[in-house]
């Protein structure tokens, strides 16, 4: 009799695992959701990409219309630059010469400035960008298993 009541269950239980279907708006919904989570995930970045990218857009700017003006102007002053160019001293290089190093020393300046204005944005950029990527490969995960 037990044996008999353990088929039945059996049968029951497993047999009606057999004949279950999956909705057609279940499979609507996953493939819906999968793109929209795709989507969700690039609208992110670029959102993030855009954000970064104003900021540095603003320290260009600022390097470009306040930086290098007040470098150039306050360095001029202080070398004496007018003055030293139109009343060379005997000993003083070609004033072409002297010139193109003058600028070639306040690109340098310039540019290294840049350089340590933009680098924390840069790597700040690349780990926010990296840590969206990490919340939402998780789930991407889980959802391509799910389908």
């Amino acid at each position: 009799m037990l044996i008999i009541v353990r088929a039945i269950l059996f049968v029951l239980i497993f047999g009606g695992i057999g004949c279950t279907s999956v909705p057609k708006e279940s499979v609507e919904l996953s493939a819906t959701v999968g793109r929209d989570l795709a989507e969700i995930h690039r609208a992110h970045n670029q959102l993030a990409k855009q954000y970064f990218g104003q900021i540095k857009h603003d320290i260009n700017r600022f390097i470009d219309e306040v930086y290098r003006p007040f470098l150039v102007k306050s360095t001029i002053k202080k070398l004496d630059l007018f003055n030293r160019l139109q009343n060379p001293k005997t000993g003083d290089p070609d004033q072409l010469e002297f010139l193109n190093g003058f600028v070639k020393k306040m690109i340098k300046k310039i540019e290294s400035y840049r350089q340590e204005l933009l680098a924390p944005i840069l790597g700040q950029e690349a780990k926010v960008i990296r840590a969206i990527d990490d919340a939402y490969e998780p789930v991407a995960q889980t959802h391509a298993r799910t389908i």
